[in-house]
């Protein structure tokens, strides 16, 4: 019973800690400076391989979110359904998802099989390289990059609703000024 209770506490405090304390620190963990300039990698394909649906790219003039997972990671995990979730709702309204993750393919893989539709949005295997270059210390960890391969966010996964529709906001802006400058 006690392991039962341990276990328990465990959770709540990933809970607590990963929706509430991370989202507040891991943005300090790239420079200030670096938002609004191009993402580190505008070319991912030499160092990721999909296992789930992709490709996708930093150049398909789309916004895309990139997220930091692992399979042992619980806080990852419970970010799965909110990430499906936001995929469902923005991918038709230019937002393109990739899971990533630095472990064996095949863990990822099967992982991926045995969680059915719960991964709604692409899933692929980082050789390490993306992640090194996006400075990545801690997971969950997400980021947002606008359609001109610029980088807008970096934070827990929780926090990527508002950030989404913000730069929907924002394109929808830019096309439409583009649009009055062409006439």
């Amino acid at each position: 019973m006690k392991l039962f209770s341990y276990l328990n506490l465990h959770s709540s405090l990933s809970l607590v800690v990963s929706m509430f304390l991370v989202p507040r620190f891991v943005a300090w963990l790239l420079p200030e400076d670096c938002f609004g300039k191009p993402a580190p990698l505008q070319d991912l394909s030499e160092h990721i391989k999909f296992i789930k649906g992709g490709p996708v790219n930093l150049n398909q003039n789309k916004i895309v979110v990139l997220e930091f997972w692992a399979t042992w990671c619980p806080p990852c995990l419970k970010s799965i359904p909110h990430l499906s979730e936001l995929h469902d709702k923005f991918h038709g309204k230019g937002v393109d998802f990739i899971g990533l993750s630095k472990e064996d393919e095949q863990i990822v893989s099967e992982f991926v099989q045995g969680m059915g539709n719960a991964f709604r949005y692409p899933v692929a295997i980082d050789d390490g390289e993306v992640a090194r270059a996006f400075n990545v210390s801690g997971i969950p960890t997400a980021f947002v990059i606008d359609e001109q391969g610029y980088l807008l966010w970096k934070g827990h996964p929780s926090g990527l609703e508002p950030i989404l529709k913000q730069a929907l906001t924002k394109s929808a802006e830019t096309a439409e000024e583009s649009h009055e400058k062409e006439e």
